[in-house]
């Protein structure tokens, strides 16, 4: 089975969103995606695993000392400005996957060195707000280093939701089975 999912979703509990539960998922319904994961920013979703036949992906987008990085399976926040090992290590301990989240934006991006490998299960390799050159990028990045590939939209509003999605190979539609998933990489990312 193939899920597609929008794992890069905010709410009104970012503080740079105002889209409510209600608007997110009758979106996410509309487009035909199967659920996403809500990211907000450094504030963890505690809220339904279903909602009304769609999979919400509980999750936070977590600002480490260098940038962004997604957190998806946990509903316990992580302390802000940790370095990122520390983070990836504080999520993997919650029993969470890490997401290297748009890793090469100019603001909020952890952009590695030639040399760094961080620990993390995925790379979001297509996500909805960044440019081309910064997609290829991230799309050699998750090459080099063998991890999962995503894409998330980064919605803050409704109607960018789906802008970018990940569809996961599944044997069924269970939180525990969608993270595995994608730490063993069995994912692709749309649009291509």
């Amino acid at each position: 089975m193939e899920l597609k999912l929008d794992l890069h979703v905010h709410t009104s509990s970012s503080y740079d969103s105002s889209t409510d539960m209600n608007e997110a998922m009758a979106y996410t319904r509309k487009i035909g995606l199967d659920g996403v994961a809500i990211t907000d920013h450094d504030v963890p979703y505690r809220g339904k695993s279903d909602w009304k036949g769609l999979i919400v992906v509980p999750g936070i987008e977590i600002s480490t000392k260098r940038g962004h990085l997604l957190a998806l399976g946990i509903d316990e926040p992580i302390r802000r400005g940790l370095s990122v090992e520390e983070t990836i290590e504080a999520v993997k301990n919650l029993g969470g996957i890490t997401i290297l989240a748009h890793p090469f934006r100019f603001i909020h991006g952890i952009k590695p060195t030639r040399n760094e490998i961080f620990d993390v299960d995925g790379i979001e390799v297509r996500n909805g707000k960044e440019p081309a050159r910064s997609r290829r990028k991230a799309d050699m990045l998750a090459q080099r280093w063998g991890r999962a590939k995503t894409g998330g939209s980064d919605a803050h509003r409704p109607d960018e939701i789906g802008s970018a999605y990940t569809i996961i190979e599944v044997s069924n539609p269970g939180l525990g089975e969608i993270l595995e998933a994608i730490r063993h990489g069995r994912t692709r990312v749309f649009p291509i």
